[in-house]
């Protein structure tokens, strides 16, 4: 069985920092319980980020200058002005994936962090061309963050309502068969983000929805749409677009016209016994190494259905479930797991976030290759490949620790002394640092969580 205080800081956190090991060895559950009700202020980065509406709205006057000049055949200065706009794009993400991962990093509350990119990943929008690389960021601390301890109805509708979930799943030209604007012109409506959020979001596959419930809200999805650069570029509904008539979704009739009717929809949704089921496997999945047993679901599911989907409430139950401290399985680190749990194992680690790293290991970050996220299974991510490129970084990355941080103080900071005679044995040999921290960062006992 693995010791609860590698449970509490490497399977339920982030990672263990120096002294986090011993300071929850007496309660591991009270320490993990304590960082839900009170999480770590953000880094002062994330709390002064811009918004997605001012991001498009700069990129926006971006774009109307560069015409300009293209207009006014000055195109040399037009191409030197498209390269920077680029170049923005690029600078801009690569920021906000640094400060993504220095809040992870550097936070008390780590159980907070992974609860945070747990919903994401559940909530993907991928940076997938370079209006989302801009805005991708914003939407996990506009949308996901600011819910994750609340209700899961609200996160729902600000996830599927953002400007970058309706740009990315194509909902901001939908227009309902039957709308005022279908008769004058060749506008159609588009099932893309009312699928996803049935099939990720929501129910899950298997969940009881049928293909008519997804055109039903598809069409209660239409109308919304990014404004202008009068309304700050945000989402917005016109209702024009939308479908005129009730319709119904899974037995259920809607037939207020306007934009309370997707709220219903979604609201319907978030309650669902289906919903409730599908975020339970989920979580337990996550969190619970192995294969949970059903009462562990039913259990969670449970806990949401009877707090309506308090997401706070279902945190701490999860926390509480005797499952989650008597796992004996442990799961692979995705790469940016690693990443993470390997800055934070080692203080004063001067070297600066390199997202390149993260994309040579299989996981551009951001950039999942689709809506369902990256896959939540550990084995996925072994590979000789992958293995070797997490040896090669390291190894060129370790200059930068101060001489006192050796392979004795790795042990005992990130794992406890937690470590098997093998792994211990190799420590001990006469190696020199790097090498030795290398070894411990690969060993199996930090590979897994």
């Amino acid at each position: 069985m693995k010791p609860q205080a590698l449970i509490a800081t490497n399977t339920l956190g982030m990672g263990a920092r120096p002294g986090e090991i011993e300071a929850c060895k007496s309660d591991p559950k009270g320490w993990v319980m304590a960082q839900v009700k009170n999480p770590a202020a953000l880094i002062s980065e994330l709390r002064r980020a811009p918004s997605a509406s001012d991001l498009i709205k700069a990129r926006s006057h971006a774009r109307k200058k560069l015409s300009k000049r293209l207009r006014g055949k000055q195109k040399e200065a037009a191409f030197s002005d498209r390269q920077k706009v680029l170049s923005g794009f690029v600078a801009n993400h690569k920021q906000e994936l640094g400060w993504r991962f220095k809040q992870a990093v550097q936070s008390p509350t780590s159980f907070v962090e992974r609860w945070m990119w747990f919903w994401c990943n559940r909530f993907t929008v991928s940076a997938r061309d370079n209006h989302l690389k801009m805005v991708t960021g914003a939407f996990e601390r506009e949308a996901i963050r600011p819910h994750i301890f609340g209700r899961f109805e609200d996160m729902l509708v600000a996830s599927t309502l953002h400007p970058a979930m309706i740009y990315y799943l194509d909902n901001g030209k939908s227009v309902g068969p039957k709308s005022a604007i279908a008769r004058k012109s060749k506008g159609k409506h588009n099932e893309n983000l009312a699928r996803e959020v049935l099939e990720l979001h929501t129910m899950g596959v298997g969940g009881g929805y049928t293909i008519d419930d997804i055109t039903s809200l598809s069409f209660g999805l239409t109308g919304w749409t990014r404004a202008a650069a009068k309304d700050d570029y945000k989402t917005i509904f016109k209702r024009n677009r939308h479908q005129r008539g009730a319709f119904d979704m899974l037995g259920k009739t809607y037939e207020i016209v306007g934009p309370e009717r997707i709220h219903n929809m979604l609201g319907d949704l978030a309650k669902h016994k289906s919903t409730a089921r599908h975020i339970a496997s989920n979580l337990a999945a996550h969190f619970i190494a192995g294969r949970p047993q059903a009462s562990v679901i039913d259990s969670l599911e449970n806990c949401f259905l009877e707090t309506g989907g308090d997401l706070k409430e279902l945190a701490l139950h999860l926390i509480g479930l005797e499952a989650a401290w008597k796992q004996e399985a442990w799961i692979f680190k995705r790469p940016d797991e690693f990443i993470v749990s390997a800055k934070r194992a080692l203080p004063e680690w001067e070297e600066d976030f390199n997202p390149k790293i993260a994309k040579l290991l299989g996981q551009p970050l951001l950039q999942a290759s689709g809506p369902d996220g990256w896959s939540q299974r550990g084995d996925d991510w072994i590979n000789t490949e992958n293995i070797l490129i997490r040896l090669g970084w390291l190894r060129r990355s370790l200059e930068s620790l101060p001489s006192w941080v050796n392979a004795e103080f790795f042990m005992e900071e990130a794992l406890g002394g937690h470590v098997s005679s093998q792994t211990a044995k190799v420590l001990s040999k006469s190696l020199l640092r790097n090498e030795l921290l290398t070894l411990g960062l690969m060993s199996p006992e930090f590979l897994r969580r």
